[in-house]
């Protein structure tokens, strides 16, 4: 971390930034293009310039400057992803709609979800005054409709930049909109600063947008103006002439410098201090810029971030190339920064518009994000064009210096330092100094080399199918080039890869997951065609513990040895058991062999038990909570202690005297597994004497208990009859009459030992889900000679809303029937073992195992943490793959529809002729209404087709929309239907029965007022 004693006290960390500007459709791009020198200005043919408006008068003219500085696709939008509607996205000013993306992007670039319910993010924005609304919109305004001019207005106008995002964000700090002319995004980002300070927000969002229509038609450069009349910017150069418009969005997530550091954020700068002020009269005139002020506002923040006047290595200084600018703003900084603090040391100036121009109310939040890359990669960018200081400029005798090349910053005893400027029309002037943030050397880079790692998963998600097909692109060519991020010094690992699309990404309803132990065979697998899995609205998962089958001794021992939280469940058993002179259970499990002494069921159902209960509390500690807990035979014993009936102690003990009882005076016996349902065996069952069906393990799986002569006996006849079966060596019949000698012993043994579980415990005994039964010793005695009902049970854990069942035993046991009864209910649910075997039981390696299960849980909506080390840091990853879907509005979208005039009763008792429908049951006229009332939905809603049974709110529809939907129903018909029987409609017919309903009691009116007053007949 930064060293506490250069550190101010109100310290604020910049944690995330974005950006689409000129010629650099990303961040990566953009400083690439700074350290490079690359201009972002390009050259316009007189053709382009004649495509996009410009008359061939305005062409010939010789002060028309062939240039733009424009960003690409402001036409296109992902309207679906911000839940707009296509009518909807069509009149949103392009600037508003890339703030939404740019917002989005930041976040993201930070490892920030929005809309986290303990975490209020602010929002605080800045743009021009919307072109669109003046070219693209205008027509509009010959609109009866005053619900189209408020939504026009309201998806334009500045007043709602910051809410606009804030609302479709999910974002609940403070929503500001801020306008100060060319400063506007520099003074956003310092009230973002102070709105952390004084508590308003956790985080806070600075975002600015300059768009300027139409676009790449070139420009007019007038004697005298600050327009370059060679398109050309050149900040304080001697043949500084002007600058240049240009187009930009940007974006920086801001946090208290605590904060960052407590949730581990990757921090690329921290700023120390900023000032704002205003020139007054102290100036020329009102757009010409003041010395005192700049001086006084650079003063001011020199002394906030508690900096010596001149100790800076690097100040991105306003810069507008202009012969009134330049010479002003160098005074000023001469006079606060001209002076070396120690002898040798010199202070950079560059700007950022001799690369890319003016980004209007962008320049400020534009020249930020250079800044704090800057500081970041300890680069300064090369100020382009520049060759010589302007005369005007005296720079005797200061440690001022313009470099036209990109330099290193210097090796100092304390962190690099830079500032920036930004000076707005009007005179209110911003500045901010900043310092590079230095993190603690133990803290490792992470590892960019191609070394054998631990398999990990990485997971994708998206909004849709599409969407998450260009997010897998997107990742998958990224992690081919390598590339280094601008805000990463390293290429990040494998781990933090995974962490962060697991843990710092907003995840959506589709998704995709793969194992891979290295960059490049995740960037081969996400190559591979896959299909994609749908995750369920809400996820609830079921555990399913399996039982008293013997655990695999090496699947136990490799859980212990790569899981921290297994072996820390096995220890707690362990304790327990050896406290009371008991052999421990990790002893017994951790065994290649077991000698058959140790067959007994008193060592393997403790084992058992042992094994279910860490295999749980090891999938918990790695973040996944079971909505509901279930057990088949004994497993239902640690599903109890999962759920909270009964304490780990206490269901040791019961599960070690359960075992003696069951060894004493239980008769002896064995179990036939048989693949066939109960209903299948029972004409079997009848040929042999003491058989019953001891569980359904399933549809198409089934259990007999009995004797073991009749128990083979029945094998031999399914096998012949063609149904697949075999014995298990149980050596008790369990679940069923056999047992009846073990039930007041078990009842006794259970008593006062267990209690109401904490959460629902879907009973294989009642075939319910339970809470207050398993704390009764009846429910265990019952549970003897039950047949165990799995497949009861599985039905009551799916009309709970289970839509995942988690096998935790240590290989699949009931896959195949748990599988085939969620097929037969019709069910969306899905079953996963949680230890799915490799294709080589002996070699699989635990850890890719795990690795294997954690991805199908995460395509199923569940994200669990790393096994077996610790969340990897924070790192820049792809941003999503917004769709681009064009929402232009060229003219006006459509003209008063020509319908009949409405019923207008006149003094004279005369009348006009109403728009009703003609007699009831007229099916034309029917549907002559459904046919208009669904073009008009379909105008307000931007959709081609409208379905019976959409509902307007489903579709997207707003209560303004709903306004602009009875407005033009009104003016259509001549009546207005009220707005709720529009927004409260289940469906478009329902919409359609409603306005019938209207008219036909319209028309009776309106009859029963001619009547009344003697009319016989309608003047046409």
């Amino acid at each position: 971390m930064t060293k506490p004693e250069t550190r101010p006290q109100d310290a604020i960390a910049v944690v995330g930034v974005a950006g689409r500007l000129p010629n650099a459709p990303d961040i990566d791009t953009f400083w690439h293009h700074q350290v490079e020198l690359i201009e972002g200005a390009r050259r316009l043919s007189r053709a382009e310039m004649a495509r996009n408006g410009r008359t061939p008068a305005d062409l010939d003219r010789p002060d028309l400057v062939p240039l733009t500085a424009t960003i690409d696709d402001i036409d296109c939008f992902d309207a679906p992803f911000f839940q707009y509607t296509t009518a909807e996205a069509e009149i949103i000013d392009p600037q508003i709609r890339l703030l939404h993306e740019i917002a989005w992007e930041t976040l993201e670039n930070a490892g920030v979800k929005p809309g986290t319910p303990d975490q209020r993010i602010g929002v605080f924005a800045s743009a021009n005054v919307s072109s669109y609304w003046f070219y693209n919109l205008g027509a509009c305004f010959a609109e009866l409709d005053p619900n189209e001019l408020l939504h026009i207005i309201s998806t334009n106008s500045q007043d709602y930049l910051a809410t606009a995002v804030a609302y479709r964000l999910g974002l609940t700090g403070p929503a500001l909109s801020i306008q100060t002319a060319c400063s506007s995004s520099l003074v956003t980002a310092t009230i973002a600063c102070q709105s952390l300070l004084d508590g308003s927000c956790d985080a806070a969002l600075a975002l600015a947008a300059s768009l300027t229509l139409p676009q790449a038609t070139g420009y007019i450069s007038t004697k005298d103006s600050i327009f370059s009349p060679d398109g050309v910017c050149r900040p304080f150069d001697a043949d500084a002439n002007g600058t240049f418009t240009s187009d930009g969005v940007c974006g920086v997530l801001l946090k208290r410098l605590d904060d960052a550091e407590a949730a581990g954020d990757r921090i690329l700068a921290m700023i120390r201090g900023w000032a704002l002020n205003n020139d007054g009269r102290r100036k020329i005139g009102f757009f010409a810029p003041s010395i005192e002020g700049q001086r006084e506002v650079l003063l001011e923040a020199a002394a906030a971030a508690a900096v010596a006047p001149g100790d800076l290595e690097y100040l991105e200084t306003h810069g507008t190339g202009t012969h009134l600018g330049d010479p002003i703003e160098f005074q000023a900084i001469k006079a606060v920064h001209g002076t070396a603090p120690r002898p040798g040391h010199r202070l950079v100036l560059s700007a950022l518009k001799s690369s890319i121009g003016h980004l209007g109310v962008a320049a400020g939040l534009g020249g930020l994000i250079r800044s704090v890359l800057a500081l970041y990669n300890r680069k300064i960018p090369g100020t382009l064009h520049f060759n010589s200081f302007n005369p005007a400029i005296g720079t005797d005798g200061t440690q001022l210096r313009v470099l036209a090349h990109t330099t290193e910053f210097p090796s100092l005893d304390r962190p690099p330092r830079a500032g920036v400027s930004s000076f707005g029309v009007g005179g209110t002037n911003a500045h901010m100094i900043l310092e590079a943030y230095e993190a603690e050397a133990s803290l490792p880079e992470a590892p960019g080399s191609e070394a054998p790692v631990r398999p990990e998963v990485i997971g994708l998600s998206a909004l849709d199918a599409d969407a998450l097909d260009r997010q897998v692109a997107r990742l998958r060519d990224w992690l081919a080039s390598g590339r280094v991020p601008a805000t990463e010094r390293t290429f990040p690992s494998l781990a933090a890869v995974s962490d962060g699309l697991m843990f710092d990404r907003a995840l959506m309803p589709f998704r995709r997951a793969v194992v891979a132990s290295g960059l490049a065979e995740t960037a081969e697998t996400l190559a591979r065609p896959a299909a994609w899995i749908r995750t369920p609205d809400a996820p609830r998962v079921c555990f399913v513990f399996t039982g008293s089958g013997v655990p695999s001794r090496t699947v136990a021992r490799q859980l212990a040895d790569e899981v921290p939280a297994f072996a820390d469940a096995m220890a707690e058993i362990d304790r327990v058991l050896t406290g009371r002179g008991e052999p421990p259970a990790s002893d017994w499990l951790g065994r290649d062999k077991a000698a058959a002494a140790e067959r007994a069921l008193m060592r393997s159902h403790v084992a058992a038990f042992a094994f279910g209960y860490a295999h749980a509390r090891m999938w918990q500690a790695l973040g996944l909570e079971p909505e509901v807990v279930l057990g088949h035979s004994m497993g239902e014993i640690a599903a109890s202690c999962i759920a909270g009936a009964i304490g780990v102690a206490d269901a040791l003990t019961f599960v070690g005297e359960r075992a003696r009882i069951i060894e004493d005076v239980a008769e002896p016996g064995e179990l036939l597994a048989v693949a066939g349902d109960h209903a299948d065996l029972l004409d079997h069952l009848a040929l042999f004497e003491g058989l019953s069906v001891a569980g359904h393990n399933g549809v198409g799986q089934s259990l007999v208990a009995g004797p073991l002569p009749a128990i083979e006996a029945l094998k031999r006849r399914l096998t012949g009859a063609g149904l697949p079966c075999s014995i298990l060596p149980a050596g008790r019949p369990f679940h069923s009459p056999g047992m009846a000698p073990t039930c007041d012993k078990v009842a006794a043994a259970a008593a006062g030992r267990f209690k109401t579980a904490a959460r629902p415990v879907a009973s294989t005994v009642t075939s319910r889900l339970e809470t207050e039964a398993v704390a009764a010793p009846s429910h265990w005695s019952a549970q003897m000679v039950t047949p165990v009902d799995l497949t009861g049970a599985i039905d009551a854990a799916l009309d709970h809303g289970c839509t995942l069942f988690l096998e935790l035993g240590p290989r699949p046991t009931f896959a195949v029937g748990g599988g085939r009864t969620l097929v037969d209910r019709r069910s969306a649910a899905d079953w996963l073992v949680a230890l799915t075997p490799g294709d080589d039981r002996k070699t699989a390696e635990i850890a890719k195992i795990l690795a294997g299960t954690r991805a199908r849980l995460f395509e199923r909506g569940f994200a669990t943490t790393p096994v077996g080390r610790p969340r990897a840091a924070r790192t820049t990853l792809p941003g999503y793959a917004f769709a681009k879907l064009r929402y232009w509005r060229e003219e006006r979208r459509h003209a008063p529809r020509a319908a009949p005039s409405p019923f207008v009763r006149t003094s004279d008792g005369s009348s006009d002729q109403a728009a009703s429908l003609p007699a009831p049951g007229d099916a034309s006229a029917e549907d002559l209404l459904q046919d208009l009332l669904s073009e008009i939905w379909c105008v307000e809603l931007g959709r081609t087709s409208i379905d019976g049974t959409d509902s307007f709110v489903a579709l997207g529809g707003t209560s303004l929309a709903a306004l602009k939907v009875v407005g033009a129903v009104e003016r259509q018909l001549g009546l207005r239907p009220p707005t709720e029987s529009l927004i409260l409609a289940e469906s478009f017919d329902a919409f359609v029965d409603a306005v019938k309903a209207q008219l036909l009691q319209a028309q009776e009116a309106d009859m029963a007022w001619l009547s009344q007053h003697g009319v016989s007949e309608l003047r046409p």
